[in-house]
């Protein structure tokens, strides 16, 4: 056996069996080239025997541009196919319980809002007032003008009355304890506004049935009994100033020292 074989005897020892490297002979130059035929002869026939690992695990031909692009598209499939592994897996496991992913579009379901009723108008209540009796003039006294003063209005007003009431018997004022009533007639002092002359005042209130009694022509006043139906008249008269009311005389007793 020549010498340049020794390389090839060296790789033929490293495929030697646990047993033999165990318990190891002392081996020829011909006993060792026997023993590389039988073991190339297993070898050969365990790859013989596994042909489709072979061809998995044969390294592709990359000289070639053809057999380098079609070695780029296989490991772009795959490297495809494990992102839609790991796309599905994540989908997977954020459903609840493993269930399936729904890629149909889910519409969002509106609420439904109940129609408010519209609140009815209030019934309008009408307030009708109770009716007022008509008041005519006749039913009401007439006032005197502001000059005849407040306590002979009082009288006139109270002798209307008494004359719509019928006007029987004897006429009676609130005023009769004070002042002068002598039946139709009130006790008064005329006072005259000094435009005229005081018999023309005199003669005037005699014709509207005044009973004179006197007269004072520095105060221009008149003074007598005068028809209560006659006080607005006399109160409207052009020399009129103004009329107040006759008192009766105030009856004191004895002063005792």
């Amino acid at each position: 056996m020549n010498c340049p074989k020794r390389p090839s005897i060296r790789k033929t020892l490293q495929l030697e069996t646990l047993d033999e490297r165990i318990a190891p002979a002392p081996l020829g130059i011909g006993a060792l080239h026997a023993m590389m035929i039988q073991h190339r002869a297993a070898v050969l026939s365990h790859l013989g025997a596994r042909p489709h690992a072979n061809t998995l695990h044969a390294r592709p031909n990359l000289h070639s541009s053809q057999a380098r692009a079609a070695h780029r598209a296989t490991h772009a499939t795959h490297r495809a196919a494990n992102a839609a592994r790991i796309a599905s897996a994540a989908n997977h496991d954020a459903l609840p319980n493993g269930t399936a992913s729904n890629t149909q579009a889910v519409t969002p379901v509106s609420p439904t809002v109940a129609a408010v009723p519209t609140p009815s108008p209030a019934p309008v209540l009408t307030i009708t007032p109770a009716s007022t009796p008509a008041v005519t003039m006749s039913d009401l006294p007439t006032s005197l003008p502001a000059n005849a003063g407040g306590i002979l209005n009082t009288i006139y007003q109270e002798y209307q009355k008494f004359k719509s009431d019928g006007g029987t018997g004897t006429f009676t004022s609130t005023w009769s304890p004070y002042v002068t009533i002598q039946d139709s007639n009130v006790g008064v002092d005329v006072h005259g506004n000094g435009s005229g002359d005081l018999d023309t005042l005199v003669s005037t209130l005699k014709n509207l049935g005044m009973q004179v009694t006197a007269t004072d022509a520095v105060t221009q006043t008149v003074e007598g009994l005068l028809p209560i139906d006659q006080l607005a008249t006399v109160a409207l008269e052009p020399q009129t100033l103004s009329i107040s009311p006759m008192f009766r005389p105030v009856l004191q007793g004895p002063v005792l020292s």
